[in-house]
Parts: structure tokens; C-alpha cells; sequence
């Protein structure tokens, strides 16, 4: 009966935090994904171009692209523990604040690695908003609910990977690549404003005392306890590093080797909005129906379009279609299973300990980089090693997939 009346509460306090957050509040909160999401690759185009200014090749600049995730890890997993007690309104700030100062350091970079740095600092931004989003969703919506907030949020950030890389292009083409690092610094600004003036605060239980840092990190690493959780972790990590590796892969592949300008280079990134805009759209219509088929139908997709990437290059084709069109079915399919880890592991994880979200975003992030390391220098940015390396990520993400909603 106890039991009983505590859920009553929490669902009251739940449905209480809905109520007192506008619509203009939910915009506002959208509006910083955007912001977060538009930061991540509108600079692309300029890539070849940044390596020119700086003296050094196209892999390195790539580098940062890989690197920028790591930035975010350490944005996440300092926002993720300090979100248990701290005011939610305090890392939108913190994180506007950081990723001004890496879009100043990557406008006008003393080097290659002043320039690296930047972007690891703009990272730091990035997980620590992405983080701070999330933790404002979770503390609003839970399981299926939470899954159709978060396809909604999908419709809007999957026109970034489209409108992003082609606005780097036109400014690239009319400006030059400073600015394409400025026009994320305005909008980062344009955050502090609203976190200021707009987006209320959610966290509705703040302890009375503060936490040892001790018992701080035990909380944020205690959700990787639960083995499929930790399995949930793994399939966003190799998701987004897909995506990263296709984001580092790109500009050598599609401007250096297949000779587009950075308008035409930026225009392929339609292609993506597609996969994202149809897949979230998709995702928000059949999620009632479970977790199970909308995710294994999306690994199949995923292997599908990752395998027929390889086979063209092995049997001669090597040009801009049969290197986006397979891609854009991959990330068609993985993106029902990167849109539905965190919503997935809330179903698993019922404890009111730690922070499922910050912890989920920090193994993402931070391992994710890897795969796009890997990607930045696969031997000549060659169609067929991207393809291998998607294959094999498709093909793991269905056997992770099998082990997780085996008798659950």
C-alpha cells in the first residue's frame, strides 16, 4: 500500500512539473538542441580550408571531429553528477559560457592544437546542454511518453545534419570558414538569454545536504550495474560513433576525393535529414507497439544499408550515390535504436538513484569517439573500410539487441 501511495505521488509531481512548463519553455528547451546539434558539424564544409590555414592535412582536421565527443564525455559526466543536486538552470549557463569560448578559440586557433582544443571545449559545452536537455525531459516525462517527446525532438534537430553543413557551405562560400564558428557562437548566446528569462527549473528534490563526491560518483556509475542497462549503453555508443565516422569520413571522401565544393558537399546532408525526419516520424506512430519490433526492424534496415555499401565498392562503383544512399538506409535504421536507448533503459532502471540520462549520454559520447577515430583514418577515407566498419557495428547492434529483450 506504501508502495502504491509513493507512485501516486511521483506520478502527481510529474504530471504537477508538466503543467507549470509552457509551451514557450518546452521551445526553448528545443531550441538548445538545436543549437547543440547545429554546433556539431556546420563547420565540415570549411574542413579542407581550416587545413590550409593551419598547414597541416584534412586527417588531422578530421581528428576533431572524432575528438569533439570526447569533449562532450567530460561535459556529461561533469554535468551528469552534479545534476543530482545542482539547479538545472546552472549548466545551460555553464554550458553557453564553455562553448562560447571554444567557438573564439576555433574562430581564430593559434594552432592545430589550439584549434583541437576548441573543439573539445565546445564538446564540454555540448554534453553538458545535451545532458541538462535530457535531465529537463526525464524530470517531465517517463517510458513510452518520454519516447514520443523525444521522436518529437527528433523531427526538429534531424533538419541540423541537413540545414547545418549547408549553411557551412554558403558560409564558407561567402564569408569564409571563421564564421561558421561565430554563427554558433551568437546562438550560443542567444542560450544564456533564455535559461535566463525563459526556461524554468524542474529539479523538484534537492538534497538538503551536500553529497561527498564519493557517494556523487557512485550514484552517476550506479545504473551501469544493471547488465542491460550497460548492454543499452552499448548500442547508443556504437550508434552515434556511426554517425561520427560518417561526419569524419565525409569531407576528405565526398570534397578531396570526389571533388564536390562545400555547397554540394553541404547539400548531401538532405539526404540524412531524410533518414532522420522519416525515422523519428515513424518512431513517434508505432512506439506504442513496444521497443522490441521498432528496434530490431531498424538493425535489420541498418545491416541492409551497410552491406550494400560495401558490395558496390567491391564490385567497381565508387561515386557520390552509391556511397550516400546505402549510408542514408544505415543511419535510417540505427536511428531507431539510437532514438529509443534512453527511453529503453528508463524501462529497466526504475531506481530514483543516480542519473540514467547523464550516465547513458557520457558512455555515448565518450566511447563514441573512438569509432570516429578509427574512420578519420581509414586507409584513403575508402568507401569500402566505411562500409566494413558499419557492417560490422549493424551486425552487433542486432546481437546486442538479441541478448537484451531475451526473456525480459
Amino acid at each position: 500500500m506504501a508502495m502504491g501511495n509513493t507512485r501516486t505521488t511521483e506520478a502527481f509531481m510529474n504530471t504537477e512539473n508538466q503543467n507549470s512548463f509552457g509551451i514557450s519553455a518546452l521551445v526553448a528547451v528545443f531550441y538548445t538542441a538545436i543549437v547543440v546539434n547545429f554546433s556539431i558539424d556546420s563547420y565540415l564544409p570549411s574542413v579542407p580550408f581550416i587545413a590550409d590555414y593551419l598547414q597541416t592535412n584534412a586527417s588531422n582536421i578530421q581528428l576533431s571531429v572524432s575528438l569533439t565527443p570526447v569533449g562532450m564525455g567530460l561535459g556529461t559526466f561533469i554535468a551528469g553528477i552534479f545534476l543530482i543536486f545542482l539547479p538545472r538552470r546552472s549548466f545551460y549557463f555553464l554550458g553557453a559560457v564553455a562553448g562560447i569560448f571554444g567557438e573564439i578559440l576555433c574562430a581564430f586557433p593559434p594552432s592545430l592544437v589550439g584549434f583541437i582544443s576548441g573543439r573539445i571545449l565546445v564538446g564540454f559545452a555540448i554534453g553538458a546542454l545535451v545532458s541538462v536537455v535530457v535531465s529537463t525531459l526525464v524530470d517531465l516525462y517517463k517510458g513510452t511518453q518520454l519516447a514520443r517527446i523525444n521522436s518529437m525532438l527528433m523531427l526538429i534537430v534531424a533538419l541540423m545534419p541537413a540545414v547545418s553543413p549547408y549553411a557551412g557551405g554558403h558560409i564558407q562560400m561567402s564569408l569564409g570558414w571563421r564564421y561558421n564558428f561565430i554563427a554558433p557562437l551568437i546562438m550560443f548566446a542567444t542560450v544564456i538569454v533564455l535559461a535566463k528569462f525563459i526556461i524554468p527549473e524542474t529539479l523538484q528534490k534537492r538534497p538538503q545536504t551536500r553529497p561527498s563526491y564519493s557517494s556523487l560518483l557512485a550514484d552517476f556509475f550506479y545504473p551501469v550495474k544493471y547488465f542491460k542497462v550497460a548492454l543499452i549503453m552499448i548500442c547508443g555508443l556504437i550508434t552515434l560513433g556511426c554517425i561520427l565516422a560518417y561526419m569524419a569520413i565525409g569531407p576528405v571522401l565526398f570534397e578531396v576525393r570526389l571533388k564536390l565544393d562545400p555547397v554540394q558537399y553541404g547539400s548531401l546532408a538532405i539526404y540524412l535529414m531524410f533518414a532522420f525526419l522519416i525515422s523519428a516520424a515513424i518512431n513517434a506512430r508505432y512506439i506504442q507497439y513496444g521497443f522490441k519490433y521498432i528496434m530490431f526492424s531498424g538493425a535489420v534496415i541498418a545491416i541492409g544499408g551497410a552491406c550494400a555499401l560495401m558490395t558496390l565498392r567491391f564490385m567497381g562503383f565508387f561515386n557520390v550515390l552509391v556511397i550516400v544512399l546505402p549510408m542514408t538506409i544505415f543511419i535510417f535504421g540505427i536511428n531507431f535504436i539510437q532514438m529509443n536507448t534512453l527511453p529503453l533503459a528508463t524501462t529497466f532502471y526504475k531506481e530514483t538513484r543516480g542519473n540514467i540520462g547523464g550516465i547513458l549520454i557520457f558512455v555515448q559520447t565518450l566511447f563514441s569517439s573512438i569509432l570516429g577515430i578509427v574512420a578519420a583514418y581509414l586507409p584513403a577515407n575508402d568507401q569500402f573500410y566505411l562500409g566494413l566498419l558499419v557492417s560490422i557495428a549493424a551486425i552487433s547492434l542486432l546481437g546486442l539487441l538479441l541478448v537484451i529483450f531475451w526473456k525480459r
